[in-house]
Order: C-alpha cells, then sequence, then structure tokens
C-alpha cells in the first residue's frame, strides 16, 4: 500500500526523468552533479571522520540547489515548449 511519500519521490523520480530526457546537459550540470557531490561529501566525513556538521550543512545546501534549479529547469523547458507552440 503506497503512502503520500511514495507517490511524492515518485513524482520527484518523474520530474527528474522528464527535464534530463528534454534538457541533458543542464540537468547534469545543475541536478545530478550537485546531488553526487553532496553523496560524497557525506561519505567523506563518515570515513575520513572530518566535520561533520559542516558535511551535512553543506550537503543540505546542495540538495536544496539541486531542488530549486529542478524548478528552473522545469519552468524553462515549458516556456520552449510553448513558445515553440508545442
Amino acid at each position: 500500500m503506497g503512502t503520500l511519500t511514495d507517490s511524492r519521490q515518485r513524482s520527484v523520480i518523474e520530474r527528474v526523468r522528464r527535464i534530463l530526457w528534454q534538457a541533458p546537459v543542464e540537468t547534469t550540470l545543475v541536478v545530478v552533479a550537485p546531488l553526487g557531490l553532496a553523496a560524497s561529501q557525506l561519505l567523506i566525513a563518515l570515513v575520513g571522520g572530518g566535520s561533520r556538521l559542516a558535511m551535512i550543512a553543506f550537503a543540505i545546501v546542495m540538495v536544496a540547489f539541486a531542488w530549486t534549479a529542478l524548478g528552473y529547469l522545469e519552468a524553462g523547458c515549458r516556456r520552449r515548449r510553448l513558445i515553440d507552440g508545442g
């Protein structure tokens, strides 16, 4: 039985898939790369014993950036689609 959280996660995954198909380079640069960077920094903090608080804060900022950038990319693609007439 699906929960509201499951449907939200699916919708985010579908948003990323759709925008990745429409604008692959931009999506990779401003959504996928920051998420990968956040994950790698958290891994480094766990393995290397660095400042976990600083790395968690950095990861939160990167996730927020990726979320905001995804919205901007979607808006740009919708705008292009409207201008192109389709």
